[in-house]
């Protein structure tokens, strides 16, 4: 899932991307794809299994965790759909 405005002025051609618990695991992939990565906390829960907590861990890039009901994560939501 990815939000991408045009009016936001990006280095890597996405400013954020809003990544699940499937894109964690693979967290490597990301790395150079945008500026900035979030998830919410359940997205982090449910990463379960030991190798890919050892790659969350391990991951060379930030994954901001949010709150759910931030009002702001409403706008970035409705402007993926």
């Amino acid at each position: 899932m990815v939000a991408y405005s045009e009016n936001v002025k990006s280095s890597k051609g996405i400013s954020v991307t809003v990544v699940d618990a499937n894109t964690i695991i693979h967290g490597d992939k990301l790395i150079g794809t945008a500026d900035k990565f979030v998830t919410v906390r359940e997205g982090i829960d449910e990463v379960k299994d030991s190798v890919s907590r050892q790659r969350l861990a391990f991951l060379p890039l930030h994954i901001d965790t949010m709150d759910r009901k931030r009002p702001f994560q409403k706008l970035i939501l409705e402007s993926l759909h």
